[in-house]
């Protein structure tokens, strides 16, 4: 028997959809993925330069974890010696990881434009 996710009503192995709510039903392909293997990337260094990088490893479509060293018990204090956190992800994304990461880093070294007050 099938449970429907939706309404929880019991339908036949055979059914595609619920005969209760008419949703479709999950197929089981009996195919479970292992995850992917995952190792420590980089250290960042604050909450800015993580949320630049989330930004841009989602654009990218990168599978990736960003970790916060702040523990609400010790108000932050990990943070003061460890750094921020750290990223984690697949080993094949290091390399373009450490390159994006290196580019947040960067200074600005383009010249900022004069203002122009009235």
């Amino acid at each position: 028997m099938k449970r429907c996710e939706y309404c929880g009503r019991e339908n036949t192995d055979d059914s595609t959809l619920c005969s209760g709510c008419g949703n479709a039903l999950a197929v089981d392909t009996g195919v479970v993925e292992p995850p992917l293997p995952t190792e420590k990337i980089a250290l960042l260094e604050s909450e800015i330069e993580a949320e630049r990088l989330r930004t841009e490893l989602t654009h990218r479509n990168i599978a990736h974890c960003i970790i916060s060293y702040h523990d609400s018990a010790f108000d932050g204090l990990f943070q003061l010696y460890r750094g921020w956190g750290y990223v984690e992800a697949a080993p094949q994304y290091k390399d373009t990881i450490v390159s994006i990461l290196q580019a947040i880093r960067e200074p600005n070294t383009e010249p900022e434009s004069p203002s122009t007050e009235v």
